[in-house]
């Protein structure tokens, strides 16, 4: 079996890489990323549970046909998530994840091999306190930023494209990921917020929306529903949302001060309710037997150790040992 894996180096890619080879024996795996993320230290160590190949690659405007031909599937995993100002940046956003995804979906079709398709739970927004699910209103699809918008615009396009051409695809809405990688982000929320604690840096919070929900996804239940899906070759044109729990700002600091107790986060601006609900369901993909085994405070309490231990040259959390790091740099520039 051969699988492509596009953005191999990223958060979700670099674990699924791993973990693919001991659910399907004689895996060959073609990892492409654009090496934009100098995440190259994603690629040591990978275990020999498949054969891997690695090419340096930009989806979004190279041909994808020597890839994908003759594989059985396609993991669409490419993509900018984190953009400093989203707002100025969006036509940036458009060019290159649509892009990306059109680019990828036509070599599909060409080929006639199934991709699967990542998009999040951030497209979700209603103003009725209901569980959301893949059933909703199309006015309950209100995308918050301009990376949820442009994925919700890739949805559409994947839809069109399996309507008149024969595109056969899945759609996973996932929740902000958590757990360590190889390739992990420490923009996300919530790691952002386990490396500030750890720092012991001045966390300010807005109030509006402290105590909203927010759908939040386990690596381990993110790299299961993909093995799901390939397993079952479950290409049938649907979305489903995939997620652990859904938890509120609050919820997460809360936990987080377990095991950072001095800990200071201030809420700023007014005490307005956010009008919008984010609560999420996926008992969609549960009807298939997904199951979430991941849990939410020993994703926290994992990445916070990590940090910790990565920090230990650091004569307090915040300010650095320097004859520690002085004596590393020696080393380094040694000759």
């Amino acid at each position: 079996m051969r699988v492509v894996i596009t953005g191999a180096l990223g958060y979700i890619g670099a674990q699924v890489s791993r973990h693919l080879g001991n659910l399907f024996p004689n895996l060959e795996l073609i990892l492409v990323d654009n090496l934009v993320t100098d995440r190259c230290n994603a690629l040591f160590d990978l275990p020999n549970n498949a054969e891997f190949q690695f090419h340096e690659h930009d989806v979004s405007t190279q041909d994808l046909s020597p890839f994908i031909e003759n594989s059985q599937a396609v993991i669409h995993l490419a993509a900018f998530t984190h953009i400093i100002n989203q707002v100025s940046d969006q036509d940036k956003i458009e060019q290159t994840n649509l892009a990306a995804t059109q680019n990828i979906a036509k070599a599909c079709i060409k080929y006639k091999v199934p991709l699967l398709h990542i998009s999040t739970t951030d497209v979700y927004a209603s103003k009725h306190p209901k569980s959301l699910d893949e059933y909703c209103k199309p006015t309950e699809l209100d995308p918050q930023t301009p990376y949820a918008a442009i994925k919700l615009k890739e949805e559409h396009c994947l839809k069109k494209l399996g309507d008149t051409e024969d595109l056969r695809f899945i759609t996973l809405r996932l929740g902000s990921i958590f757990g360590i990688s190889a390739g992990m982000r420490f923009q996300a929320m919530l790691n952002n917020l386990c490396w500030q604690a750890v720092l012991q840096q001045a966390i300010q919070l807005p109030k509006a929306g402290y105590d909203k929900k927010h759908a939040y996804l386990a690596l381990t239940d993110a790299v299961n529903a993909i093995g799901l899906i390939l397993k079952r070759d479950l290409f049938d044109n649907r979305i489903y949302n995939v997620l652990t729990t859904n938890a509120s700002v609050h919820e997460l600091v809360d936990t987080i001060k377990k095991y950072c107790p001095n800990m200071q986060v201030k809420l700023t601006g007014p005490n307005t309710p956010d009008p919008l609900f984010y609560d999420i369901s996926y008992q969609r993909i549960a009807h298939l037997g997904f199951e979430p085994i991941g849990h939410l405070e020993q994703g926290i309490a994992e990445t916070i150790h990590l940090i910790k231990k990565s920090y230990s040259i650091f004569k307090d959390p915040v300010k650095p040992k320097m004859n520690k790091l002085k004596k590393v740099k020696k080393i380094l520039t040694r000759k």
